[in-house]
């Protein structure tokens, strides 16, 4: 099941014009007439073609239409006292011999927390050594500032991963003083449960700042360097940094904020578990062009009710809107010019809703914010981000497909031929695709 649904692109193309073709039986179907009017068959002649009766005939080759490819955006990081331009290939690049452009403010204290046993298991003293060198590599490589020594050195360590165990773990950990700023966890494998359970404990009861990592991944000599690299990202951005920075020489982005938000919906729940559980919104927005920092607010809506700002949000959506143009113009000392709105987990039919109950809310609340005056108020631009759709493109060029995964190369972009007349819309190949569609 794993290997057919991980199949290639090109063999997809090939299952959809043959094997999905007979499966259809889309030529010489002579009971389609049948089926459609029982007992009239001499309405019509018997015939081996669909055209001869009704006109239609499915063409054996998919659609071709034109794509364009965007360019990669120039990505930023610092090495000595300049900016490093690292070169982007195949949709990733590599961070050797550059440090992030802005450390966080550095990390005095803090711990490791080993959980479980990994299969195969992983030497104690293997784990003490690599979370030393995690810290070291930190400090010396990447220019995010640690203390390199945990406290206590030999970090925590849990016999499971029940949840019980782990909040005995965090209490203690909580209770050390100085009290850590930011734990370690390693987990003994990639797996959610355990995953939810840290992020619970850090997050909402003991206000901790966690990255977890896989114990076998952390101690694995090959490849080391660049695992630390990307777990280090992440530490630099928990603590107020900023990783690297794009080009950007029109100023548009210094004037712009990007904003996203989301309804999700209780799932997965026991019957009637879910009946009148909350749904939630999410609302994130950036705070400045670095486009690293994005603060955010969730809020309960109606029961599996996509609409945000309807009753009974009680102006809870423009509350929290002026709140993010509030934060911009703390970190820029002026209102944005521009806001882009990623509007997400919406159909085709609900895009009016969007428009005529979403989008007043966000005037508004610029209303409110922004001095009086019509010129005063943001260009506000509204993106619907649409993921589950079932349109697959399938490359023709060699010179524009992944080499690994044989996709379209990432910023592949079609946006004439295959959509919408009634809206502006366009697929893109926004990054590279590892295993293909």
């Amino acid at each position: 099941m794993i290997k057919f649904a991980c199949r290639a692109p090109p063999e997809n193309a090939v299952s959809v014009t043959t094997s999905a073709r007979y499966l259809l039986a889309l030529d010489n179907n002579k009971l389609l007439v049948g089926y459609l009017f029982p007992g009239r068959w001499s309405m019509f002649k018997s015939t081996d073609s669909i055209k001869d009766n009704f006109g239609i005939t499915v063409d054996k080759h998919l659609i071709t239409v034109k794509g364009r490819e965007l360019p990669p955006p120039t990505i930023g990081y610092l090495k000595g006292n300049s900016m490093e331009r690292v070169t982007l290939e195949n949709g990733g690049w590599l961070m050797k011999g550059v440090q992030v452009c802005q450390p966080g403010r550095r990390i005095a204290n803090w711990t490791f927390l080993v959980i479980g046993k990994a299969r195969p298991p992983v030497d104690p003293g293997d784990i003490k050594n690599a979370v030393m060198d995690f810290a070291k590599f930190l400090n010396n490589k990447t220019g995010i500032p640690i203390n390199t020594q945990p406290a206590p050195a030999n970090g925590y360590q849990t016999t499971s991963t029940g949840e019980e165990e782990l909040q005995n773990a965090f209490r203690a950990i909580s209770k050390h003083k100085p009290q850590p700023e930011f734990v370690l966890v390693l987990l003994p494998a990639k797996e959610a449960t355990t995953y939810h359970v840290v992020k619970k404990l850090g997050d909402v009861e003991f206000g901790v700042a966690t990255v977890c990592v896989q114990q076998e991944m952390l101690t694995k000599k090959q490849g080391q360097a660049g695992y630390f690299a990307n777990v280090g990202l992440k530490v630099n951005l928990k603590f107020g940094g900023v990783n690297h920075k794009i080009r950007d020489d029109t100023g548009l982005v210094e004037r712009t904020m990007f904003v996203g938000y989301d309804v999700t919906h209780p799932t997965n729940l026991p019957k009637g578990a879910g009946d009148n559980a909350p749904s939630l919104v999410g609302l994130v927005a950036s705070i400045d062009s670095s486009l690293a920092q994005w603060p955010a607010v969730a809020w309960e809506n109606k029961s599996r009710v996509e609409q945000v700002g309807g009753k009974p949000d009680d102006g809870q959506f423009i509350d929290h809107f002026k709140e993010r143009l509030k934060l911009w113009r703390h970190h820029n000392k002026r209102l944005p010019e521009n806001i882009v709105i990623f509007r997400d987990g919406v159909s085709e039919g609900q895009f009016n809703m969007v428009l005529e109950k979403e989008l007043p809310n966000i005037r508004q609340a610029c209303r409110e914010t922004y001095p009086k005056g019509q010129d005063a108020q943001p260009r506000i631009s509204f993106i619907v981000s649409v993921k589950r759709h079932q349109t697959r493109f399938y490359p023709t060029d060699r010179d524009h497909i992944h080499p690994r995964s044989k996709s379209p190369k990432e910023g592949t972009i079609v946006d004439r031929g295959v959509t919408n007349v009634r809206y502006w819309d366009f697929f893109l190949q926004a990054h590279a695709s590892l295993q293909g569609e």
